[in-house]
Parts: C-alpha cells; sequence; structure tokens
C-alpha cells in the first residue's frame, strides 16, 4: 500500500517471549489489511526443498501473489511479519525510498528459507549474501520502498526499518518494552538513532522515522494497541491470550489510555485504529468491506502455526477453530527424503 491509502488499514505484528509469557515459548502473530475478496482466495502451503541449504518452510499468500506475502515461517521457528511504510511523505524523495529492487515480503521470505535463527535472517535481508555485495559493491540490499520486517524465533527477535537507500535494526526495548521480551510493528517507523547507508556508513543524523506523516494516523494506535496489550498481560501471555489479542477491536494511546469501541458501531470511530483493524463502513457493511486478513499466530518455540483466512473477531464471535500446521513432520519427513 502507499501514500495515505495506508491510513484506512494495514499491517501489524508482534514477537513475544522470554518472561512475558506464562509458558516459556515465544509467540509471533501479525495480519495483513485487505478486501473481503482476498479471504476467499488465500493459499496455504508446506515447501520442502531439496537444497540443502534451505529450510522446511511455509507461507500463507493470496492465489498467484508471490511467495510470502502474508508470513513465511520455517521448520526451526524463525517467523517473518512485513508491513509497508512508504507514505506521501517518502513519495517526495524517491531517490532515497525507492528503486527497482526487491520488495519486503520475498526478501523477508528469502531470509526465512535460509536461516536458522532471527538474526541470521534480519541481517541477511538487510546486507544480502556476500555473493550479491561482492557483485554490487553496495554493503545492503536494494530494496523496492518503505517497509519493515519483523523476524523472531524462540529466543529473540529483529525489526528491518528500511527503504531503497537506509535502513536501521530495532529490537525489544528500543521502545521501552518492559523486560525487553516484545516487539511491535505497524505501517511507521519507530527508530530516531541514525541508519545506515547503502555502503554501510551510519549517519546519527538520518533517521527512518522522518519518513513518516504528521499527526495521529491509525498505525500509531494499532503499535500502541500492540504494546499496550502485551504489557498489561505481561508474564500472563499464551497462545489462548494472543489468540485474543488478535481479535481486539478496543485500543491504546502511546500513554497507555483504554480507547474502548463505541457501544452502538462496536468499533472505535476511529476506523482501523485497532489491532483487528477494519475500514470503509456502511450499513450494507457494519464492520467495514475491508479488514485484517491472513492473520497469523507463530509458535517459534515449536514450530506450530495456527492461522485465519478472515477477520478474527468473526472466527471469536462464531466460536471457530484456527486451521492449523506443524512444521515438524514434514522436517522428518525431508530427512526420511535425503537424509538432511
Amino acid at each position: 500500500m502507499y501514500g495515505e491509502d495506508q491510513d484506512e488499514g494495514g499491517c501489524n505484528a508482534f514477537w513475544v517471549g522470554g518472561e512475558a509469557t506464562s509458558t516459556g515459548h515465544a509467540y509471533l502473530q501479525g495480519a495483513i489489511h485487505a478486501g473481503r475478496h482476498n479471504s476467499v482466495t488465500q493459499v496455504s502451503y508446506v515447501a520442502i526443498p531439496k537444497d540443502p541449504n534451505a529450510r522446511v518452510f511455509w507461507g500463507l499468500n493470496r492465489a498467484g501473489a508471490p511467495i510470502g506475502i502474508g508470513s513465511m515461517v520455517n521448520d526451526l521457528g524463525v517467523a517473518r511479519a512485513s508491513a509497508g511504510s512508504q507514505y506521501a511523505e517518502s513519495n517526495l524523495l524517491p531517490d532515497e525510498t525507492l528503486a527497482p529492487g526487491i520488495k519486503d515480503f520475498i526478501l523477508g521470505s528469502y531470509a526465512v528459507i535460509f536461516s536458522t535463527s532471527a538474526r541470521e535472517a534480519a541481517l541477511l535481508a538487510a546486507n544480502g549474501t556476500p555473493e550479491y555485495r561482492a557483485l554490487t559493491g553496495r554493503e545492503s540490499v536494494m530494496r523496492f520502498r518503505g517497509a519493515q520486517s519483523l523476524f523472531g524465533d524462540a529466543n529473540e527477535a529483529y525489526v528491518l526499518e528500511s527503504n531503497a537507500n537506509h535502513h536501521f535494526i530495532r529490537t525489544p526495548g528500543y521502545m521501552g518494552e518492559k523486560g525487553s521480551d516484545y516487539i511491535v510493528i505497524a505501517n511507521h517507523f519507530d527508530s530516531t538513532s541514525g541508519s545506515f547507508d547503502p555502503y554501510g556508513n551510519f549517519n546519527l543524523k538520518k533517521t527512518m522515522a522522518e519518513y513518516q506523516p504528521a499527526g495521529n494516523k491509525s498505525t500509531y494506535y494499532r503499535f500502541w494497541a500492540g504494546m499496550w496489550n502485551i504489557r498489561n498481560k505481561y508474564g500472563k501471555i499464551d497462545l489462548g491470550i494472543v489468540k485474543e489479542f488478535a481479535a481486539t477491536h478496543y485500543g491504546y494511546d502511546e500513554e497507555g489510555n483504554f480507547i474502548d469501541v463505541d457501544p452502538v458501531t462496536k468499533r472505535q470511530e476511529s476506523f482501523s485504529s485497532s489491532w483487528c483493524a477494519h475500514s470503509q463502513f456502511s450499513e450494507e457493511y457494519p464492520f467495514g468491506k475491508d479488514g485484517q486478513q491472513m492473520t497469523h499466530l507463530v509458535d517459534c518455540t515449536t514450530a506450530e502455526i495456527w492461522y485465519l483466512p478472515s477477520y478474527p473477531c468473526h472466527y471469536k464471535e462464531w466460536n471457530m477453530e484456527w486451521q492449523y500446521i506443524d512444521l515438524k513432520p514434514f522436517a522428518e519427513y525431508r530427512s526420511l527424503l535425503w537424509g538432511y
């Protein structure tokens, strides 16, 4: 999504682990905002590559879309979620923010397929392979647009904030996360500590946050909804609570003030400012024509995946089960096939 249209909805995701969970497991949960028509054209798949350098992996896509647009997880529990961050303000700086490079979800998917940890995946997505750097003379990958990718595994998580020619890697604790045990993304950058240019030089004055729109947009409320949902349940979070988060329509501001839904419409008047975002409301579509699609939840500790094709709130309201995949049997099958 581009420009101000992103304010009508967007992507959001979080990783939580360590002492924030009651189970000792780490979880990654995310979603992409899209129209209702996309909810019936989604494809979930497991790939078992013969390449010994690639991991067995699972993906969630719109039918016919490139690899990994929704999510990507490998059999070691390394997972990825993406969120576009290319606004009208950053469009005015095309030489810095846009290039005929690789899209974030394809780049992030490659990183997950060929990595054994979140750290390895984040660095691969940021810097590319040694062969790439040797051929291009760059120290970082040329990317298509402003976006961020969240990489998580059983132990840690990283957020790559990037556009065509600048990037910064944010870690849990950077935004004041309690215990440094969780991290959240929506459709804007949060880092204000400088950035790397294409040749590996770090510039303290060039921050990723400067490519954002002015004023409060839905992306900021969705970000703080994720941050405060986790903080307020710190130490108690398990699989059930993460599923509950996915369906929430209330929100928070930066100070932690609770923003409840309207008692009549059952939604925030700020449209898509809640974690389970909706937009384009009408009498015919009281819950909106657009909303969260491809919602996915990963137990990074066990490489188990739960996912939904459509609005999480509807699945909760109708008491419907999430769909489920366990990647471990597929990894065992590959071992039987090829011995690795």
